[in-house]
């Protein structure tokens, strides 16, 4: 794979579970990534209502989401 195929086809992790931690803008962002490239995830906020859940429900409304807080389990499986 040449350096610019590897910047261009990045590599999405096969083991684990993919764990988005704060959805603000910055995680926002990983979602429509995650999406956009099919993969499952979940998203967690210590906040109970994150700014961007309308956003969240809108595109990915399968996702595990867990706010209020962190879930360590969630974190765990990551």
């Amino acid at each position: 794979m040449t350096p610019h195929a590897a910047i261009r086809t990045p590599h999405l992790p096969s083991a684990g579970r993919t764990v988005v931690v704060g959805l603000g803008r910055t995680g926002m962002s990983c979602v429509r990534y995650l999406s956009a490239r099919g993969a499952e995830f979940a998203v967690t906020d210590s906040r109970g209502a994150p700014p961007e859940l309308p956003a969240l429900n809108a595109l990915a409304p399968q996702a595990d989401k867990r706010f209020g807080g962190f879930d360590e389990s969630l974190l765990d499986g990551a």
